[in-house]
């Protein structure tokens, strides 16, 4: 389908400003893009429209500290890995996983930051928090339901 006009002013406002543009007027506008993060485990972020640079902050104030390479997600969970690291070099334990999807019921998952194989074999599931939030605690009890097993909460 063509559509024929005889002038620009005959276009709506704003297909008409944007012919001017296109036709020879002022160049158009660069578009305003929002503030993006300097890389993805970047702690600040720059507004590209002004280059105001701010630190970005955890909604409850957790900061993510990184050890060994490993990205926390705040410090308590960083701290608490060492104390996993020492005891896995002591023997005490067998080995622990970090950050493992539990499914849940409904297509819920539920990321516990430890699971610990003891010497054992028991299996030890712990989870670093500071704050229990409404949404974790409904998980940890779908948890405890289905699996009959407990979380360990630090």
């Amino acid at each position: 389908m063509t559509l024929r006009i005889d002038s620009v002013e005959q276009l709506p406002a704003a297909l008409r400003e944007q012919a001017k543009q296109q036709l020879g007027g002022a160049p158009a506008p660069k578009p305003r893009a929002a503030p993006t993060p300097i890389a993805p485990d970047a702690d600040v972020v720059v507004c590209e429209t002004c280059g105001h640079a701010r630190k970005r902050r955890h909604k409850y104030r957790a900061q993510r500290t990184k050890i060994d390479n490993i990205w926390f997600d705040s410090k308590k969970e960083a701290l608490r890995y060492l104390e996993l690291v020492d005891l896995l070099k002591q023997g005490a334990i067998k080995r622990f996983h970090r950050q493992v999807p539990i499914d849940l019921p409904g297509g819920i998952v539920l990321v516990i930051d430890f699971l610990i194989v003891e010497n054992d074999d028991a299996l030890t599931y712990e989870d670093v928090k500071g704050i229990e939030t409404p949404s974790f605690k409904l998980k940890l009890k779908l948890f405890e339901d289905c699996y009959n097993e407990r979380i360990r909460i630090i």
